[in-house]
C-alpha cells in the first residue's frame, strides 16, 4: 500500500494548509486527506491476490479508514465525558472533519475507491457516517447519534436503491 498525498507536487496542499493557518491565527484550519494506491508484488501468489483486488475489495479498505475515525470520535467523546478537556474537543472536531473529507468522491481520497467500488455502500455509509460525525460535535448522546445516523443511512440506501438499482433489473420503460 502506498500513500498518496490528495495534491502532488511538494507538498502543495499540506503547504496551504499551514500557511492557511498561520494567517489566520488558528481560527481556519484546512485538513489535507490523502488516500492510498494498492500495488502488487510480482511473482507468482496462490489464493486472492494472485488474481488481484477487484474495486470491491478497494472499496472495503477505504471504508476502514472513515469507520476508524468514527471509532476515535466516540472514544474522545467517552472520554471527554469524564473531564472537559479542550484538547478532548478539538479531537472530536478534527476527527469529525476529517472523516467527512475522507467520503469526498475525489480521487485519491477514500471516497472515491468507495464511490467506485460499490455505490450501494457508498449510498449508505457516507450519509451514516457523516450523519453521526456531526451528531458526535453537539451535545446527542453516543448511542442516539450512532442510532439515527444508522437510520438515515438506511433510509437513503433504500432511496437510492429504488431509484437507480432496481431499475437496472427491469430493463428499459
Amino acid at each position: 500500500i502506498e500513500f498518496k498525498y490528495f495534491m502532488t507536487g511538494l507538498f502543495f496542499g499540506l503547504i496551504i494548509a499551514l500557511v492557511l493557518a498561520f494567517i489566520s491565527n488558528g481560527n481556519l484550519w484546512l485538513i489535507v486527506p490523502a488516500g492510498f494506491m494498492i500495488h502488487h508484488l510480482a511473482g507468482p501468489r496462490l489464493g486472492w491476490f494472485r488474481y488481484g483486488l477487484n474495486y470491491f475489495g478497494q472499496a472495503m479498505i477505504a471504508l476502514a479508514g472513515p469507520l476508524f475515525l468514527l471509532m476515535l470520535i466516540i472514544l474522545f467523546k467517552l472520554l471527554s465525558v469524564f473531564s472537559s478537556n479542550p484538547l478532548i474537543e478539538k479531537a472530536i472536531i478534527f476527527n469529525a472533519i476529517y472523516a467527512i473529507t475522507c467520503l469526498l468522491p475525489i480521487p485519491p481520497l477514500d471516497g472515491s475507491k468507495i464511490y467506485f467500488g460499490s455505490r450501494m455502500l457508498f449510498a449508505f455509509s457516507l450519509p451514516a457516517i457523516v450523519i453521526s460525525a456531526i451528531l458526535m460535535i453537539t451535545n446527542v448522546p453516543i448511542f442516539l447519534a450512532l442510532v439515527i445516523s444508522f437510520l438515515v443511512g438506511i433510509t437513503l440506501w433504500l432511496v437510492y436503491y429504488i431509484s437507480f438499482e432496481n431499475r437496472a433489473y427491469l430493463g428499459p420503460r
